[in-house]
């Protein structure tokens, strides 16, 4: 499972909650008028 290696790298579970996070923030700062 894609999560139990996650859980096991911690730097690259942080590193994709941060890329994910400025994915969310950035498709919210385009789509907003």
């Amino acid at each position: 499972m894609i999560i139990e290696v996650l859980l096991e790298e911690e730097q690259s579970f942080l590193m994709i909650v941060t890329s994910t996070s400025q994915c969310i923030w950035t498709v919210l700062t385009l789509t907003e008028p």
